[in-house]
């Protein structure tokens, strides 16, 4: 095993345990994806070879492709998502703001009948 991979490994124990700290008791389905995830990377990690015959089995070339073009469709996925998300966040701010006014409006005395 080589400096790298141990440096590797102890990189995600200690972000796994940081995120144990965060993440287990208010989102606890995302800490166990992350587990699963960064199980992968140590599986990955330790034996290198599994994931360069993964992908000659699927005729990809390199290891690394495996890993990289389901990244991308995914990150390219979130970025889609996450504009989504934004710009629908931002319509309800805005019909919420809306009707704050004018249930605020609604609630004023007028001008007539305060300088009477």
């Amino acid at each position: 095993m080589t400096f790298f991979t141990l440096a590797m490994i102890v990189a995600v124990m200690a972000l796994g345990l940081v995120d144990w700290v965060y993440l287990r008791k208010e989102t606890p389905q995302a800490f166990v994806l992350e587990c699963v995830g960064l199980g992968g990377v140590v599986l990955v990690l330790v034996f290198p070879d599994l994931l360069t015959r993964a992908a000659t089995l699927l005729r990809i070339g390199r290891g690394v492709d495996l890993v990289i073009y389901p990244m991308l469709v995914w990150l390219f996925r979130e970025a889609v998502l996450g504009r989504v998300r934004y710009h629908r966040e931002k319509h309800e701010m805005t019909e919420l703001v809306r009707q704050l006014a004018i249930r605020a409006s609604a609630n004023l005395p007028s001008v007539e009948s305060s300088s009477a």
